[in-house]
């Protein structure tokens, strides 16, 4: 399970943990709390558009290359903002 946070607007990363080792296709659940509603949601990959959405919240397998990877999860909100949650994760072979 995962806890969300409760800050409003924010991004949950729930999978993959920050730090963590991984196999590819790299399992990532993300869910967003926001009292605006989401136009989007998306997730990028060492800055490359990996996926994007119009839920509020993504349960996907995303394949990645081994090595260092750097995930943002972004949303755009009814409110013209834009929220990020960075995280960084190994992927191994």
């Amino acid at each position: 399970s995962c806890t969300v946070k409760t800050t409003d607007p924010s991004i949950t990363i729930c999978s993959p943990a920050a730090g963590a080792t991984v196999k590819s296709p790299v399992h990532l659940v993300a869910k967003t709390t926001n009292s605006s509603g989401i136009v989007a949601l998306a997730v990028y990959v060492d800055n490359v558009l990996a996926l994007k959405t119009t839920s509020n919240q993504i349960d996907t397998n995303l394949t990645m290359a081994v090595g260092t990877r750097f995930i943002v999860v972004q949303s755009w909100d009814n409110a013209g903002r834009i929220i990020k949650e960075p995280r960084t994760i190994t992927v191994s072979p």
